[in-house]
């Protein structure tokens, strides 16, 4: 009885954070009522009451909940093992096109310090980006790679750097602007190096993704609602909301990568039926191939797929007109008919 109870609270407080973040992202903290929380949810003030002390506890969760998912996503891109200076590289890349995403830009960098304060969010900060960039950036001056000297400015002046760039990269309509910013990030980098060199930067561009391509056969796609299998490999989400009916243990994912998922008005203008299919086809190409978050996703897919199978879930029924098709392709290189 106490389990269920624990678990109805945690549904409860996951709602209403997801249905916050949503409103917070697309309209702004100030503009936010919790009434309009609460009632789409059907909940009343009470309940939301019952799980935060009020508009402003609850954005830190919403806050909390996002920084937590970009470290996620810097971790997963800086791949264990890999070599210190290209895992600094690979979480550079990863953060800045997490954070160009306008919904992120919005919470994290222009509601954030004001709702929370300054200080406040910069030691939430320093829990997640700044202790990922002070371990890297201390093993990179341990095995020599970068000279020697004290780490923490270093740690400030690289954070807020990456800071001011996500807020560019999110207001710029350049589809080269993750390429051109992350070889001005590695230029200057370049020049903390010991030995003066920095590597190209072509080889962390949008253009020169990954030279080498996965197999057909270890990027597959299935429906969330079938059966999990060992020869899945990593199970990999790629719709934007969660699918209704399915429960996180039912669905054994690995990942969720929504930043690799259509935008809300391309979706909505596909499934209204304003856009045609073959129309959706292109849109949603250009869209992982331009957007910086989605660019970064693909290529991560990519990586992944590199090292072994990838099985890309989706929700729909529709098997052919599947918005998951147009990503495999994306991840595998290629341009199929998919009509």
């Amino acid at each position: 009885m106490a389990g269920t109870r624990a678990a109805q609270r945690r549904a409860t407080q996951t709602a209403l954070i997801t249905e916050a973040r949503q409103r917070f992202a697309n309209e702004g903290y100030t503009a936010v009522r919790l009434s309009d929380v609460v009632d789409a949810l059907g909940m009343t003030k009470g309940a939301l009451y019952h799980h935060f002390t009020g508009k402003h506890d609850l954005f830190r969760a919403v806050v909390q909940q996002v920084q937590q998912e970009v470290a996620d996503r810097v971790q997963a891109a800086a791949r264990p093992g890999a070599d210190p200076w290209e895992e600094l590289i690979a979480g550079c890349k990863a953060f800045l096109a997490s954070y160009s995403n306008p919904e992120t830009r919005q919470i994290m960098l222009i509601d954030a310090p004001t709702v929370l304060g300054w200080r406040e969010w910069k030691e939430m900060d320093g829990a997640y980006s700044e202790r990922l960039l002070t371990e890297v950036l201390t093993s990179l001056m341990e095995n020599g790679t970068l000279v020697s000297r004290p780490v923490e400015p270093m740690v400030h002046l690289l954070s807020g750097a990456m800071n001011e760039a996500a807020l560019w990269l999110a207001e710029t309509d350049s589809p080269t602007a993750l390429k051109d910013t992350m070889g001005a990030l590695q230029c200057m980098l370049g020049s903390l190096r010991a030995d003066g060199i920095a590597p190209s930067a072509e080889a962390s561009s949008v253009d020169g993704m990954s030279e080498r391509l996965p197999s057909s056969d270890n990027v597959v796609l299935k429906g969330i609602r079938e059966e999990p299998n060992p020869e899945d490999g990593t199970r990999v989400l790629v719709d934007r909301l969660w699918p209704r009916g399915v429960s996180k243990e039912r669905a054994d994912l690995d990942e969720w990568a929504k930043d690799a998922t259509p935008t809300t008005e391309l979706r909505r203008a596909f499934h209204s039926g304003e856009m045609p299919w073959p129309q959706f086809v292109e849109a949603y190409r250009a869209e992982l191939t331009e957007r910086p978050e989605a660019v970064a996703a693909v290529e991560h897919l990519r990586d992944e797929a590199l090292k072994g199978r990838v099985t890309l879930l989706f929700a729909g029924h529709d098997h052919v007109h599947c918005h998951a098709r147009v990503l495999r392709e994306a991840v595998l290189g290629v341009e199929e008919d998919l009509a």
